[in-house]
Formats: C-alpha cells, structure tokens, sequence
C-alpha cells in the first residue's frame, strides 16, 4: 500500500519479487485509473523470467481492455488474496500455471490496484515426487476448493489429470482424519487414504484403490490355487493307480450307503469277510442299519407329533378367540355406549382375555384380565375365569362382590398356583356412570372427548386364584359424551423394543391425547402404537385392550333424565346430576334442595332398607323439577314416618327423623308406590324455591 501510487516503485518492487523467487514464473502490478501515472488511464505492467533476464510487457499498450477482465474484478472485490484455477501460459511457453491475485488498498482501505504472481505447476508436482513412482499411490494438493498439485500430473504442459469426485473424497478423509489422525481410512467405495492439514486451507490427500493393490495379490494367488490343483491332481492319478486295489472295496461301500434311503445297506458278503481296516468299516456300516431305520422312524413320528401339535395349537387359538365378544354398540334410551376390544396373543395362545355383556337391567357388565403363565396352561386358566366372572355378573349388581364371589371358585382345586389379575366394572348407558374393582389389575384411563387422559385412581385388592377370601372395594366415575374408558393389560405398558426400552404410560397417554376420536379409533390407535414401538422385538408378553365409550345423544333429549346409583357411586352421582342441572340453568339453591332430598332419601334406602340399586328419574318443566326415586330395599314409605317431637330440651329424644322431616318441608308434592317389589318416591320440588 505504501507505493500503490507510485507506478516506478511498484514495478520496481514486482522484478525484485520475481527475480527473487525461484517459484515464480512472472509477475502483473495494476493501477486503478484514479491511481494511475496518467490521471483516468489504467496502468498495466508484465514482468516475466526469462532466463536471468525480465521482459515487460505494457498490457494496454497491447490492447487488453484489463478493467473489463474477470480476474481483475474478482480480485479487486476479494478480501483476501486467491488463486486462480489452473491455466495453460501460452506466452510461458505453452506451461500449465496458477496464479495468486491481491489487491492493493491505500492507507485509508481504498482499493488502488492489485498484484499478482504466476506459478508453474511443476514447482507443485516437484512436491509430490516421491508419490510418483508407486503406481496405485496418488497424492493430491490443494488449496481450499483449487486442486494445485497432483502426483501423477508429470509433464506440466499437458492438461491436469481429471479425479472424480475428488471433493466428496476429500471432505470424507478430512473429517475422518480429524477423528483419528496419522492413519489411512478406508471408505465406502473401497479407497483409503489420509488427509493431512498444511494450514490457511492447504491440504494434502493421500490415497489410492484397494481394487488396484489388491489385483496382483490376486493374480498371484490364483496363479499359486492353479499350480495347486495341477498338482493335487496329478497325486491323484498316480494315487488312484498305486491303490486300486484299497479303493475297489471302498466304491462298493459307497454303491451300498447310496441304497440306504430305499432297502438299507447292502454289503457284499467278501467285504463282510476282509479282515482289515475295509472289512471293519463294512461290518460297521451293517450293524448301523438296524440303528438309522429306528431313527429315521422316531423322526418321522416326530414330526408327525409336531404337526398334530401345532394343528391343535391353531384349533386352541381358534376356539380362544371364539369366545371373546365382537364389538358392539348399546343403546338405552338416550344413552348409548359403543365397545371395542382386541387381543393379540404373544404365542399362538394367551393368557389375556376380555369380556362384555349387557345385562338385563340395561347396564353393561365388562372385565379385562391377564393370567400369570402363557400357553395352553394360561389359556385353559383364563377359560375358567371368565366363565366364572361371567355367572358371577349375571344374578351381582356390584363389581368388587363380583370379584369376591369369583374367588373361591377359582382358589379350589388351583394346584398350580395360576392366578388371574381382573379388572371388573358395570357401567350405565344413561348417563355414563360406572363402577370398577380390580383384582391386582392395573387401573385404566379416562379419555375425554377433547383429548385429556386422565389415570383412575382406585385400589386393588389380592389376584383371582390365591385367596378364596379375597375382597376388593368398588370405586365409582362418570363418562361424559364423547369420553372412552380404556382398558388395558401390562402387555401394552410393558411392550419392549429392540433395544429393551418400555412402551410405558407416557408413551400410552401421547397416543390418546388424539381429541375427537371414538372408542374403536382408540383401541386401534394404542395397538398399531405399540406394534410399531415393538416391531423390530421378540414378543414377550399378550397384548390386550379394551375401550368402552358413551357417544353424545342423537335428537331431542327425553323429557326425563334417569341416573343409576349403587353403594360406592352416591358421590359420582350428585357429581352427575348437578352437572346437568347446572346445564339446565337451575340456580344453586335449587340444585342444594335436590342435592339433600337425594342424599337423605337415597341414604336410607342403601344403609337402612337394604337396597342394593337405586334409580333416579329426573324431570324439568318451567315451575318444578321432579325426582322419581326407585330402589329395591324393603317397602317403606317415608311419607307416613312419624315426625319426631322437637321439645327444646329433652335430652331423651330418640335420633332420626328429622332428615325426612327436612324433606317434607321443601318438596311441593309427594306421593309413595309399591310396584313389582320396590319402592316408587315421586318429589316435586320448585324450581325457584323462595329464599
């Protein structure tokens, strides 16, 4: 920069350059034209060896419209010096040359020019001359993206030798050189090679084919195999003709082996006699015919005995999955419930299983269960339990002494120990509300109908098949339209990839955070999930999975809403029904007034008459709301109980009463039946009571 606008003392200081340095074949300073000798003209000298001399050359004088050229442009706009690509130097002699370009700025960073050197390639492949006479090695140099160097480029006036896809292999090397320096990496296209980093983007390759120092190992070891086998078969000849008369004996022993698979052997009777080495061999070949026949047949018997097994393990399998229900579809009134199930055995029979049914009081009765074998045992285990569930849930309203029933039948006569975990509920068509007992079962989900999973909590007692006194507890919830119970085995939680990695419940409740999706669409969701996770593993345990969902009513809802209830489930359903009188837009007064009649009247019927399953009509107009309460306890009409006396101070005072009391004084109406042995309570209470 200090002599950029001096045109003397630049081309003073470019002969220096070249002349001094014995790798530089020539040399070009350029002025700007701002900073040129001659104010708007460029200025453009030449500077090339020849021999000890220099000869200049005024490159505008010779008509070369430099501004215009585009390794000045480039050069003026690069930050940096750069190298040219190689090129063929007509005026070098017809010599293959790269050229380093860089600009020249004056003290305030304004560009005045550039300067450049010319490089014979030769000075470049002199490097490399030590790779040039191993014929399969090649050396490679460069610089950035610019190949300046190549072993086998030895004359320097012809054309560089091509090397395909020399950058994807010099960006293999150099990343695996980074990751394990001073040694030769072998890609996947059969190269090796190393990368070696010279600094500020110099590099050097090494490389070279397997295929191409292989091929002489190659011809020279198929030259060796050949005069092998020339030799080995000459042996041969000369063997077969020294021993004929050894190996006459041993071709007849071979004739009599070949007729082993039809008749047996058979030896002659002169090999039978010898009493050599040949004659011991033909006695034992005999003696082993009795011994192959017996173990051909215990083979063929075998195999005849697998296959009987294996049609008997499809016709099991058949049968297994004859017994568990199809899905369907209940509908009571307003209600309606859709069920889906599917088991996917882990053999060719399981030890899962699944079970629905309506019953005749309109509710749906399911089970999902998990036996603690596999197999046939597990299988024939699990056709016990469900029979027994299933005659258990026929003539028992309550889940949990479902279960308690189920337990000494299934714990007599267990010499095996087998044991079955059960999840057992009932649920109502109208309005959603179930109850669950578990038998060492895991608990399900609640997903709701926007995507929300939700883990029901409840406990579990002891497994089925243990404890004949065994006795779980009832926990009652509530579905809402749209809303899937969904049931599971540890099959699914449990699921392994190929690395040994759970399924696990986090993964379960992404899958069922899918929101608008039916109880058909979840059981299919969760089971291609878990296929999926565990494709690439053995299976290890049965999978099995069960979805009960209430879908929301179609048309114009009845003009009475009707909830069931049973012990556990009072609080599921004031849950329930304050749920819709609030969507009815019943003010909070009223729904209190109905809250306490049910509480007191339904408390009753379960703790003191003895009932084991209430019903619930409720019905809105614009002045009333009416509650028809049907119970199967012993007949009372609370109507008629005597009022208790409230003297002030009578300590005396038999307790109870006063709740019935309490109910008379808000109901507007009230009338008593006995019909087909229950209890029918009609209460008409306002709407708007006063304050």
């Amino acid at each position: 920069p200090a002599v950029a606008d001096d045109a003397v003392r630049a081309l003073a200081l470019l002969d220096a350059t070249v002349l001094s340095e014995p790798n530089v074949a020539g040399g070009l300073v350029v002025l700007a034209p701002e900073h040129a000798p001659t104010p708007g003209v460029l200025w453009a000298r030449y500077a090339g060896k020849e021999g000890r001399t220099l000869m200049h050359r005024d490159l505008v004088a010779r008509g070369i419209d430099v501004a215009v050229q585009p390794w000045y442009r480039e050069t003026l706009a690069s930050p940096a010096p750069r190298w040219s690509a190689p090129y063929l130097n007509e005026t070098a002699g017809e010599r293959w040359m790269v050229t380093l370009n860089q600009p020249m700025r004056g003290d305030d960073g304004d560009t005045t020019g550039m300067v450049s050197l010319d490089v014979p390639i030769d000075r470049f492949n002199q490097a490399l001359g030590v790779f040039r006479s191993d014929g399969p090695l090649r050396a490679v140099l460069h610089k950035d993206a610019l190949t300046l160097g190549d072993s086998r480029w030895a004359a320097t006036a012809e054309p560089p030798p091509t090397a395909p896809g020399f950058d994807a292999l010099r960006h293999s090397l150099r990343e695996a050189s980074a990751r394990a320096p001073n040694r030769m990496h072998r890609l996947k296209d059969g190269t090796r090679g190393q990368y070696e980093a010279i600094g500020d983007g110099w590099g050097l390759v090494v490389f070279f084919e397997e295929s191409a120092v292989l091929a002489p190992l190659h011809r020279a070891t198929w030259r060796f195999v050949g005069a092998t086998l020339v030799v080995i078969a000459l042996f041969a000849v000369l063997g077969n003709a020294l021993a004929r008369d050894v190996t006459r004996p041993l071709v007849l022993l071979g004739d009599s082996a070949q007729t082993l698979a039809a008749e047996g052997f058979a030896i002659p009777a002169h090999l039978l006699a010898r009493r050599d080495e040949v004659g011991q061999l033909a006695r034992a070949l005999d003696g082993a015919d009795a011994l192959l026949r017996d173990q051909v047949a215990r083979t063929q018997q075998l195999a005849q005995e697998q296959q009987r097994l294996d049609s008997e393990l499809r016709l099991a399998h058949d049968l297994q999955q004859s017994m568990l229900p199809v899905a369907t579809a209940i509908d009571v009134h307003e209600g309606h419930l859709d069920v889906h199930a599917t088991l996917k055995p882990a053999k060719s029979v399981g030890g899962d299983f699944y079970a629905f049914r309506p019953r005749d009081d309109g509710m749906l009765w399911f089970a999902v269960g998990d036996i603690s074998d596999k197999g046939v045992p597990a299988a024939l285990f699990m056709a016990r339990t469900v029979a027994v569930l299933e005659a258990t849930a026929r003539n028992t309203n309550a889940p949990a002494l479902m279960l308690a029933r189920a337990a000494p039948r299934l714990a007599e006569g267990n010499d095996s120990c087998m044991f079955a975990t059960v999840l057992c509920g009932i649920i109502d068509p109208h309005t959603g509300m179930f109850e669950l007992a578990s038998a060492g079962h895991d608990p399900p989900f609640i997903v709701r109908a926007d995507g929300r999973v939700e883990p029901f909590e409840m406990a579990t007692g002891a497994p089925l098949g243990i404890d004949p006194d065994a006795y779980g507890e009832g926990f009652a919830g509530m579905l809402g339209p749209g809303d899937t119970l969904l049931c599971f085995t540890d099959g699914v939680t449990e699921a392994r990839d190929r690395h040994g990695g759970l399924f696990g419940e986090a993964r379960l409740c992404e899958v069922l955070s899918r929101p608008g999706r039916r109880a058909q669409q979840r059981v299919a969701d969760v089971l291609a999930a878990v296929e999926a996770f565990s494709s690439q593993a053995e299976p290890a345990d049965d999978i099995t999975i069960l979805g009960v969902g209430l879908a929301a009513p179609e048309g114009t809802m009845q003009a009475s809403v009707r909830f069931s209830i049973w012990p556990s489930g009072l609080q599921a359903m004031n849950a329930a029904i304050d749920a819709h009188l609030e969507s009815e837009g019943i003010a909070p007064p009223a729904q209190a007034d109905v809250r306490l009649v049910l509480e007191e009247i339904i408390s009753n019927a379960l703790d003191h008459a003895g009932a084991g399953e209430c019903t619930v009509d409720l019905g809105l107009s614009p002045e009333a709301i009416t509650l028809t309460l049907i119970d199967d306890g012993m007949a009372f009409n609370p109507l008629t109980h005597p009022t208790p006396p409230l003297p002030p101070d009578d300590q005396e005072r038999p307790l109870g009463g006063l709740g019935l009391q309490l109910v008379r004084a808000l109901v507007a109406d009230a009338r008593y039946a006995r019909e087909s042995e229950r209890n029918h309570l009609t209460l008409v209470l306002p709407r708007n009571p006063s304050p």
